[in-house]
């Protein structure tokens, strides 16, 4: 049987390795790879200080393994829940900034008619204000 330690630093490596890749191809935010990073140090460390496991020996081996398997299926869920997380945050992020913009130009636009309408208003008046002079 493989020694519980041993999965606890490979678990720990792999944490560590795809946080970094999640962060480095922008699928993971700042916030959440610290998060996931301190979790799979922590699992690291604790696999490679920890010795005594005899706190576990109240598990049957025949439940230890389901049990793990049932750990890092929810691990796994919740990693993938956080990145999930992490790229809609991203996106709102930049769907703020487009709409940001999209405001701005759209307020110049409405200045640069608004504008123009009050140039034709006062071409207006002074055509009427200069046949009425003329008429009399």
């Amino acid at each position: 049987m493989i020694p519980f330690r041993l999965i606890l630093i490979v678990v720990g490596i792999v944490i560590i390795v795809v946080d970094f890749i999640m962060y480095a191809i922008k699928k993971m935010g700042e916030s959440y790879g610290l998060l996931w990073m301190f979790i799979g140090a922590f699992t690291l460390v604790v696999g490679i200080i920890k010795r005594d496991w005899s706190a576990f020996s109240i598990i049957d081996n025949k439940l230890l393994i389901p049990a793990i398997i049932i750990i890092l299926i929810i691990l796994l869920l919740l990693f993938l829940m956080s990145s999930t997380i992490s790229v809609l945050t991203r996106q709102n992020q930049e769907l703020a900034m487009h709409v940001s913009l999209l405001n701005q130009e759209n307020e110049v636009l409405i200045k640069k008619l608004m504008g123009e309408q009050n140039i034709r208003d006062m071409s207006v008046l002074t055509d009427t204000t200069g046949e009425n002079s003329n008429e009399a």
